[in-house]
């Protein structure tokens, strides 16, 4: 088993319809004065965003909010909040939404530690290290991305075709209030998207050549969970599972003992960096089946227990029972109306050798754990797999 060093620092509380208490628990941390930021219209559709506001009014918290972050989040967001920022001292940062807003509050509360003239890309490009943190509140009302517990923070530039993610336990929130009911009103297609990323965090770590019965056994039941999810949707029961699921999928403990090196994350991050409107979570669902397939002979034996303990069948024979798993998988998306192929993404032939220049940056370096690294040759073959 390889040595580690794990620390999971999130105050988890978790409950249906909790929502409506933030205020309390922001004030019983001691926080009075808070930056509050939250993604696009579906927080006030639903109305929690009026009873958020009439929570942290209740319990006499002051701030200032600023909503409107959209996926897969550009580094713009970023720049304003922390021009925000310096015209006001806040003790945290609460933020309410997708992955994209947390994602948005972990880089603020690095980079408002920053001189001014330090870009805070820098810590997506692994050429700064956070050394503190202001401390922040996650509440997701959507499931998939685990940034709620998460060390990682995955940001975008648009303007040059860039998303990449960096890692530090100080971008840990200090608190994460998970409330499932949040999540019943999410649309079949985002409920979807934040599955198949749940999968992903837990297969890019089952995967791993390290074999730790424990974990592997946690993260093939986070998967077949995920499918009882997919299943029915209304299922309030599944529904709960599947966000704490969500958080426990990304919070390092299915990483225990192994090299958590990813290999599908990076091959979809070069699709949204491309083309910013992809939806992360159809996308690792699509570039999984790619690099699965390309990779079959080296992961055989896993893609078998897979297909025994996820997709229930009773093949023996692994070569045969890992080749049924990628179809299963294949047709899982396709019952899902998820995309099969690139082509459905609307991305062309054209673009694979620029999006393996993106993974690679341009053929630099290789991606993913020791013994399933690829270069950026595999990159093209695993994108010409799924390209239709």
């Amino acid at each position: 088993m390889n040595a580690f060093s794990y620390c999971m620092s999130t105050k988890i509380i978790f409950g249906n319809y909790i929502v409506e208490d933030v205020g309390f628990h922001l004030k019983n941390a001691g926080f009075t004065n808070i930056l509050f930021i939250y993604g696009t219209n579906s927080l006030k559709a639903s109305g929690n965003y009026d009873i958020i506001i009439k929570s942290l009014q209740n319990n006499g918290i002051s701030f200032v909010e600023y909503g409107g972050i959209t996926p897969n989040p550009d580094i713009h967001f970023v720049y304003d909040c922390l021009d925000i920022f310096r015209k006001r001292h806040f003790e945290a940062i609460l933020a309410v939404g997708g992955g994209s807003t947390i994602d948005v509050a972990k880089s603020v509360a690095v980079s408002c530690f920053l001189e001014s003239d330090k870009d805070p890309l820098l810590f997506n490009k692994k050429k700064l290290r956070p050394q503190k943190a202001l401390p922040f509140i996650a509440v997701p009302t959507i499931v998939g991305s685990g940034s709620e517990c998460s060390d990682s923070c995955v940001i975008s530039d648009y303007k040059n075709n860039f998303k990449a993610g960096f890692n530090s336990d100080l971008i840990r929130p200090k608190m994460a209030i998970l409330d499932p009911a949040l999540t019943y009103s999410v649309s079949k297609k985002q409920t979807t998207a934040g599955v198949l990323d749940t999968m992903m965090h837990a297969l890019e770590r089952y995967f791993e050549p390290t074999n730790y019965e424990l974990v592997d056994a946690w993260a093939l039941e986070l998967v077949s969970n995920g499918r009882i999810v997919l299943n029915d949707l209304k299922n309030e029961k599944a529904r709960s599972t599947l966000m704490l699921n969500s958080s426990f999928a990304h919070n390092g403990i299915l990483g225990l003992a192994k090299i958590q090196s990813f290999s599908v994350h990076p091959l979809e991050h070069a699709l949204s960096a491309l083309y910013p409107n992809i939806t992360h979570g159809l996308g690792v669902g699509l570039v999984f089946l790619g690099w699965a397939s390309f990779m079959r002979l080296k992961i055989e034996k896993k893609l078998a227990r897979m297909a025994r303990i996820v997709f229930e069948n009773n093949i023996q024979d692994d070569k045969e029972s890992s080749i049924m798993c990628l179809d299963a998988w294949r047709q899982m998306l396709s019952d899902l109306g998820a995309p099969t192929s690139l082509k459905e993404l609307g991305i062309l032939d054209s673009d694979i050798d620029i999006l393996a220049d993106i993974v690679t940056a341009g053929g630099t370096r290789v991606v993913g754990p020791t013994g399933l690294t690829i270069n950026r040759d595999d990159v093209v073959a695993i994108y010409r797999l799924i390209s239709k």
